[in-house]
């Protein structure tokens, strides 16, 4: 096992090298220059060349793409990635101010999302063909056929113009006032939950059909075992190990459906804060997050390895 999360391990500097160097060039190639928009502001002014010049060397923008990109992975090796070059702040600074909001909202979605998938996939399974399975189903195709941003966006012209109500933006602390704080990220957490249980529900309906027709199932039936007793004794454990490893890339997309329900809730966290960085051409920053992303879905791979043989001791890691 130490041997192959030593490799494992290793395996990760080349794809987030890889991943960094991509981030990289892309933001380079994409149009927009970044010290103009810092000079012209939110005037729109236009900067003369000699003022944009100097900024940039001032930045540092002026150096070799190659000398910027060793600068910039150093500093990440040191943990200190540089300072945003439109808020003028190190950018863990920010990061450490924004990472909590975010860690909230996909901690709540996953939990949405595990409590909405495993009722209706166990369910739909156990009454496979019948009314509640075609009910669950079209449930689940529903949330793999809306895409978030037009959920979310739905979601808050229903609430303003029906119920002439709006979910409160921005953020507030749990500490301060949980119930705000509740109604200000449930709905976003809803969306991605939403989204993410109707994957999850599919695969454990699929799972749960295909351990229910295994011989020692019968075998606890014929020995007259109740049913719900069955299923959660003997068939649930064995059909979680697909829907764990899904489970876990599904966690690694909350970030893409973080950066959407983020911005359409107003919610200073990551992916509003990567959106805002886009925008404003801001490298550090942009390739800060991204490269933060990568290793928290590298990370989840690997905790998912791990936990695999767990829920099925036959697993064995060379």
């Amino acid at each position: 096992m130490s041997r192959y999360l030593l490799r494992r391990l290793i395996a990760t500097v080349p794809v987030l090298i890889a991943v960094s160097m991509i981030v990289f060039v892309i933001m380079r190639v994409a149009p927009g220059d970044v010290a103009q928009m810092l000079l012209s502001g939110e005037s729109g002014s236009v900067a003369s060349a000699q003022e944009v010049r100097q900024l940039r060397q001032q930045l540092g923008l002026d150096r070799p793409y190659h000398v910027q990109y060793l600068t910039f992975l150093a500093g990440v090796a040191r943990l200190d990635p540089g300072t945003s070059l439109w808020t003028n702040e190190p950018v863990m600074v920010e990061l450490g101010r924004r990472i909590p909001v975010t860690l909230e909202l996909a901690v709540l979605a996953v939990v949405i999302s595990w409590t909405i998938a495993l009722p209706t996939g166990v369910l739909s399974a156990v009454f496979q063909d019948t009314w509640i399975d075609y009910v669950f189903r079209v449930f689940s195709v529903a949330g793999l056929a809306l895409p978030a941003f037009w959920t979310g966006t739905l979601l808050v012209l229903l609430l303003a113009q029906q119920f002439h109500w709006m979910p409160p933006l921005g953020y507030v602390s749990p500490t301060d006032n949980p119930r705000l704080n509740l109604q200000q990220f449930i709905w976003p957490a809803l969306i991605i939950g939403y989204a993410t249980a109707a994957i999850l529900s599919r695969i454990t309906r699929s799972s749960v059909l295909e351990v229910l027709r295994e011989d020692y199932v019968r075998t606890a039936h014929a020995k007259g075992l109740h049913g719900a007793m069955v299923v959660g004794r003997h068939v649930l454990k064995n059909a979680l190990a697909p829907v764990l490893t899904l489970s876990a890339v599904q966690m690694g997309n909350l970030l893409g459906g973080a950066v959407i329900s983020e911005t359409i809730f107003t919610l200073p966290g990551v992916g509003r804060f990567l959106v805002d960085a886009i925008l404003h051409r801001d490298y550090p920053v942009v390739q800060t997050i991204v490269i933060l992303f990568a290793v928290v879905v590298i990370a989840l791979n690997l905790i998912t390895d791990l936990l695999y043989a767990w829920f099925d001791p036959r697993t064995r890691y060379a």
